[in-house]
């Protein structure tokens, strides 16, 4: 639907603990922030663009004494 030098699809899937998990959601807010101030200082634009951000798990929680499966 739409050419290739008009899109960035991509993605990563990640082994994280809580720590790093609230880390990567506060990077994610920051970059965010950032696309927002990049983008508020022109006043004419063309197009209007969706940025989307996820982050959700793929897993259940394991205990310490359990090993993971993808489900």
């Amino acid at each position: 639907r739409h050419a290739t030098e008009e899109r960035e699809i991509s993605c990563v899937s990640l082994a994280l603990d809580e720590s790093q998990l609230a880390h990567v959601r506060n990077l994610v807010f920051q970059l965010r922030q950032e696309i927002l101030k990049v983008t508020s200082t022109k006043s004419e634009t063309s197009r209007v663009y969706q940025v989307n951000f996820q982050v959700f798990p793929l897993t259940k929680t394991l205990s310490k004494n359990e090993t993971q499966e993808p489900t």
